[in-house]
């Protein structure tokens, strides 16, 4: 979620903002209450109330979106009064890491903002990470922790001393947690032709290979013990983990739980979030973010909008003005109810 914030990025996206809402206001039919906002990812009150004074006269949303003032109360609160009192609505953001924070902001908030409160905005990217990062969660079905990596490799164990790691190429590997011999690695390599190789790598450099006849397991038997056997299977395994996170102290509080995503969200909702953002930005298709997200919302009677973030992973980081405008547009008149910048 952190990035540095870029001064050039900003005064892009503040024009492009004045203009955006300009045009919405003066030509767009009336519809429900439209929040046009940004993210501050900063590091200081100061900056953050700067801010506030460059976008509260074109906007009517600021987001704290800061990592580093997630863990100050005091702070948070005095972020959101300014921005209240500046006549924006305002949103506080935590990093699902950061639980036993939010947790103690949300035993403390007093409901000083009234309906200028829209929500929580808890966590991003959920159903992208699931897809390209590394992840864990547990299987209840098999009563232990899985381990999905980037790479697409699922790790498990299998017993309390084996841990089976199945690869994408539908090899699987098993690896003793504790082996017999520290001054060596050993493993077990299972093909889906039925060749077994057992592989010793020794630290002075020394590799000896063996090929098993009578090997521990059969190949047919340690894919049946895989995590993930199926599409519905993994589905419900990542919306019981973003039940969990949502709810991970107790019943989830009064309030709207919002994120950002650039994929999975049907299975964003099902988790328990009321409003996602699709993330416009990446090089992604508009037009395929927009309609699979206004989808899963209508269907599941969920609100929906868009957050424009990078474009680019080096300078000038965003798309055009232009380009940043029409995405805004497009999001409006698609039936978006919000649209944020991500400056962070």
């Amino acid at each position: 979620m952190k990035r540095p914030v870029i001064v050039a990025v900003i005064a892009v996206l503040i024009i492009t903002v004045v203009l955006a809402a300009i045009v919405l206001i003066n030509t767009a039919p009336a519809k429900n209450p439209f929040y046009v906002g940004v993210t501050f990812g900063g590091d200081n009150i100061a900056d953050a109330i700067r801010l506030i004074d460059k976008v509260k006269d074109y906007t009517n949303l600021f987001v704290l979106a800061s990592g580093e003032m997630q863990d100050n109360i005091t702070a948070i609160n005095e972020v959101g009064d300014y921005a209240v009192d500046s006549g924006l609505h305002f949103m506080v953001y935590f990093g699902t890491d950061k639980a036993l924070l939010s947790k103690n902001w949300l035993d403390t908030y007093d409901g000083r903002w009234n309906a200028s409160f829209l929500g929580y905005y808890y966590g991003d990217e959920m159903g992208g990470k699931m897809l390209d990062n590394e992840r864990q969660f547990y299987d209840n079905k098999r009563q232990t922790t899985v381990m999905k990596y980037a790479d697409g490799r699922i790790s498990s164990n299998i017993d309390a001393n084996t841990r089976v790691d199945y690869k994408p190429d539908g090899s699987i590997v098993t690896t003793l947690n504790n082996p017999p011999d520290p001054e060596s690695l050993s493993y077990t390599t299972y093909y889906p032709n039925g060749t077994v190789v057992y592989t010793t790598h020794m630290f002075n450099g020394e590799t000896t290979i063996e090929y098993l006849t009578n090997a521990p397991y059969t190949y047919e038997e340690l894919l049946n013990t895989r995590p993930l056997q199926d599409f519905n299977e993994t589905a419900e395994i990542f919306v019981h983990e973003i039940n969990f996170v949502i709810n991970r102290f107790g019943p989830r509080a009064n309030f709207t739980y919002l994120t950002s995503d650039y994929a999975l969200y049907w299975f964003d909702y099902l988790g328990g979030y009321d409003v996602v953002l699709a993330q416009l930005g990446w090089n992604h298709t508009v037009e395929q973010d927009i309609g699979l997200l206004r989808g899963a919302a209508n269907l599941q009677n969920r609100s929906w909008g868009t957050i424009i973030t990078w474009k680019y992973t080096q300078a000038p980081y965003l798309a055009d003005g232009q380009e940043v405008y029409d995405q805004m547009r497009t999001s409006y008149e698609c039936g978006a109810e919000c649209c944020g910048f991500q400056l962070c």
